[in-house]
């Protein structure tokens, strides 16, 4: 079967991962700078920043452990380890 979607995988993490740093920081930077009035809903941002990032590093190590790969083209400790 030798297809792989980890180079997809990797792509679409990298993409994301750097549209929503972009967007966090730039809301950040108003609510903070601008407005003055960095709330909880702010700080709660900033942690599913932190999650979301922490996603896409299992993700992106993953692949190199064989995410992405058919389970019939892994051998038994790379499908664990996937």
């Amino acid at each position: 079967m030798d297809t792989s979607n980890g180079q997809r995988l990797v792509a679409t993490a990298s993409v994301f991962l750097g549209i929503t740093y972009v967007s966090v920081i730039l809301r950040a930077y108003v609510r903070a700078v601008l407005t003055h009035s960095f709330l909880l809903d702010d700080w709660l941002m900033l942690v599913a920043q932190i999650v979301f990032t922490l996603s896409c590093s299992f993700v992106i190590v993953g692949v190199t452990d064989g995410l992405g790969h058919h389970n019939a083209d892994l051998s038994i400790p790379n499908q664990i380890d996937a």
